[in-house]
């Protein structure tokens, strides 16, 4: 998984899902994937700073992993990217 950030001058922030057809073929495993990351975002919606636009890029090996797993990829991948407020 990859995160990108820029700043968007806004009083919130933004961002955007990027599954292609490369993390697998069939549209259910991508939805079920964009669904989990999502809610995952959601519930740590209040700990991104605002201002930026963040657009996540996953990646086939994310389809192997639970969704405590991939909770835990995603907060530690946004501390890392120090998005967290």
């Amino acid at each position: 998984m990859v995160i990108k950030s820029l700043i968007n001058r806004q009083p919130f922030f933004r961002f955007g899902l990027v599954i292609s057809a490369k993390v697998s073929k069939k549209a259910v495993r991508r939805n079920r994937l964009r669904r989990q990351i999502r809610a995952i975002l959601h519930r740590h919606w209040a700990e991104i700073k605002p201002g930026l636009d963040v657009i996540i890029i996953a990646r086939p090996k994310l389809l192997e992993l639970d969704y405590r797993q991939l909770e835990k990829i995603i907060t530690d991948l946004l501390k890392k990217a120090d998005l967290n407020v």
